[in-house]
């Protein structure tokens, strides 16, 4: 090679990366909903809820036009995990499930059964969180993949084992670590360690929908957000639930954190900025087609993807991006069920830009059935610079009898333009941006039918409105979503509602067993607002008791329980109540978080190991006093307990009792007793813990040696004669 050739090569190696940048596109790409497209480098004021976010000078989040969706092109299309929890709704966690948990380790805080899943996608709390897993809600599942099978068809009630096998089963109950499942008349125990995927029984589709929006929507024109990560994270959350931070320099978006809480999960999700592929935004009547599942019928061969085309690229034609949307190879049929209120429909179809020049295809849709009058049909459309846009169709739901829609993408080989690819090559169709419209009006009412979903403490109550004789026109009650992120991490956005011209009733249905002597209310004000909030509480239809919720701030478990004694209540072999809380509307007072209603032996601040009555065990071989109940010696109550010299008995617990530096509510730290003793002496006191301590937690009072070896001395000087 002559040195002319050689300095020709470097020219083209070192020319070859400078073209590439001048191709480049910017970084990203969005689309407003007024229908204006944008790109930039630059996306600002995302890490301060104080301002608004722009690309490069573009205000996304202005309310007279709000961004629809934003890409971050410089980065990979996201891909399947290898295991991850799908829900039902179609939002996807990567991670592993680890482990479960019923809801009810918490005295007095109950939540819903989850599932404990290690995220594989790195999240980036504000401080160092309590525990890395998420806690996910059982019934928002879908599926739960432990290793990913190679068809990811979804089969409702099948478990799929690691070695191939596969059965169906008609019941499933969660325990830490396996599954019980009823196959047949059989009760089969499956530890997770030989399962790859479960596949949960199926659930409607629109009920949970509107459930998820219950969860999430403070109104139902708060705006919702759908967020894809690289990491194959797909996480729907509104606006109400939404926070943001920066990790080091604010104007460095790589900086960025987002804190989202999706209605699946019970835990705040930090996502990196720099791992978000792409944000969608709509409004609760909006939504997203490839949000809802499908049926699909095509040739052999037939693929759809979600939210990427056939190849699992990005959704573009030759000019354009899009923003969600299905990804065809090969002719297909999909057939998507309606709602109720339903009004209308919108998309663009298009050839991929892989198809380039070539392939031609033709779009038809049609209300339940192919072969029915089309209600809208597009040209033959070649190469990926073709779009056709349905425009607004108009729907009438269920009612009328419309309760499918079907997209239909045929291979137009008859009467097909000359010159185009024989048979389907070439076909790689994408439906753009496909959505339903629904009634704001239906939206509204399915939500307010779901106010007494908002708690869970409300699951076994009646909720409704009072009904009075001059309600103000719109009696919604207010709902905040509250984040205090001086709660352990990675905290939460708790809900919190206030009525609004109509008290709020609750009603509940209590059976009493003849241990329970208090009716315990967990109720909180998560903010500072107004007058106090009135809480007025009836028992058998008789007020009993009207309380001022208190304001929680840095831990919820230091604000005392509203607490009701219900000793006059009881009956021989327990009773039933009925129990009335009213939360009355003051003007701008601030709304309630409801924890519990319930009641209980127990104040969740205080256990009681001897009152009035006590079952006294000899305990240790060498006691040989004796103790009894008497009357006329006591310092509160009824009675006290008199023990004699050389006594030694025990007392047990009805359940083992949790003694914590920092208690939550039925957890302890101080134990509190009053004794006296005539004649000086001395006294000890210990506690039997499992497993038993190395040394004994024993606490000892009075002058000389120490009666049962090591211990706290209490009381220094000689024991008293009165008492204390």
């Amino acid at each position: 090679m002559t040195l002319r050739t050689w300095q020709m090569a470097w020219m083209l190696i070192l020319c070859a990366p400078a073209a590439a940048l001048a191709d480049k596109p910017p970084r990203y790409s969005a689309l407003m909903t007024g229908g204006q497209r944008l790109t930039g480098e630059k996306l600002s004021d995302w890490h301060d809820k104080q301002a608004v976010p722009k690309l490069e000078a573009q205000p996304l989040l202005d309310a007279g036009n709000p961004v629809r969706w934003l890409r971050d092109r410089s980065l990979p299309q996201p891909v399947m995990p290898a295991a991850y929890v799908e829900m039902n709704t179609g939002d996807r966690l990567p991670g592993m499930v680890v482990d479960y948990r019923a809801g009810k380790e918490q005295p007095f805080f109950p939540l819903p059964p989850h599932l404990l899943v290690a995220p594989q996608q790195q999240l980036e709390p504000p401080r160092k969180p309590e525990t890395t897993e998420i806690r996910v809600t059982l019934s928002s599942v879908r599926r739960i993949v432990w290793q990913r099978r190679s068809r990811q068809t979804y089969q409702p009630s099948t478990a799929f084992f690691r070695d191939g096998r596969s059965v169906s089963y008609r019941a499933i109950r969660f325990a830490g670590g396996h599954v019980n499942l009823l196959i047949g008349t059989e009760n089969r125990k499956v530890p997770w360690s030989d399962l790859a995927e479960i596949h949960l029984q199926q659930v409607p589709f629109w009920p949970a929908y509107f459930d998820d929006l219950a969860a999430l929507c403070s109104t139902s024109e708060t705006r919702l957000m759908q967020v894809e990560a690289v990491s194959g994270l797909v996480a729907t959350t509104s606006l109400d639930r939404f926070a943001q931070r920066t990790m080091g320099n604010a104007q460095d978006s790589d900086q960025w954190v987002h804190g989202i809480q999706p209605a699946w999960s019970l835990d705040v999700l930090w996502l990196p900025n720099k791992d978000i592929s792409c944000r969608r935004f709509f409004l609760p009547r909006e939504v997203p087609l490839s949000r809802v599942p499908f049926e699909l019928a095509g040739g052999r061969g037939t693929t759809v993807r979600l939210n990427q085309n056939a190849f699992g690229g990005s959704l573009r034609n030759t000019p354009l991006d899009f923003g969600w949307g299905f990804g065809l190879l090969g002719p297909a049929v999909m057939k998507f069920e309606l709602p109720p209120g339903v009004k209308s429909f919108r998309s663009q179809l298009g050839l991929d830009r892989a198809s380039g020049k070539g392939g031609c295809v033709r779009g038809r849709i049609f209300a339940n059935s192919v072969g029915t009058p089309p209600l809208w049909e597009s040209p033959f459309l070649v190469g990926s610079e073709a779009i056709a846009d349905t425009g607004v169709l108009a729907l009438t739901g269920p009612a009328t009898g419309q309760k499918h829609l079907v997209l239909q993408v045929d291979a137009a080989h008859d009467g097909r333009p000359a010159g185009t690819d024989p048979l389907d090559i070439r076909d790689h169709a994408n439906w753009f941006d496909p959505m339903l419209e629904l009634d704001p009006a239906i939206v509204k009412a399915e939500l307010d039918k779901r106010l007494g979903g908002r708690f869970f403490a409300w699951q076994d109550a009646s909720v409704r409105l009072e009904a009075t004789a001059a309600a103000p026109t719109d009696a919604t009650p207010e709902i905040l979503q509250n984040c205090n992120e001086q709660f352990a991490m990675p905290g939460s956005f708790d809900q919190a509602v206030a009525p609004k011209g109509r008290a709020l009733l609750i009603s509940k249905h209590l059976q009493l067993q003849p241990q329970d002597q208090w009716l315990i209310i967990g109720a909180t004000r998560p903010i500072n607002r107004g007058p106090e909030p009135k809480i007025e509480v009836r028992i058998g239809n008789e007020p009993v008791a009207e309380f001022t919720a208190p304001l929680a701030q840095n831990d919820r478990m230091e604000v005392r329980p509203l607490a009701i004694s219900l000793a006059n209540y009881q009956k021989p072999g327990g009773t039933n109540l009925e129990v009335e809380i009213r939360h009355a509307p003051e003007g701008d007072a601030a709304p309630i978080s409801w924890h519990t209603i319930e009641a209980a032996p127990q104040l969740p601040t205080l256990c009681c190991a001897f009152e009035e009555q006590a079952r006294f065990i000899p305990h240790g071989g060498n006691a040989s006093g004796s103790v009894s109940l008497v009357e006329d010696d006591k310092h509160f109550g009824q009675r006290s307990a008199r023990l004699t010299p050389a006594g030694r008995f025990m007392v047990s617990f009805p359940s083992p009792v949790a003694i914590r530096e920092k208690p939550k509510w039925g957890e302890f730290r101080f134990l509190r007793f009053a004794f006296r003793k005539k004649g000086g002496g001395r006294i000890s006191l210990e506690l039997d813990s499992t497993p038993s301590r190395m040394d004994a937690a024993r606490y000892d009072g009075g002058q000389g040696e120490k009666s049962y070896g090591n211990a706290l001395r209490i009381w220094q000087d000689k024991l008293p004669d009165e008492w204390i």
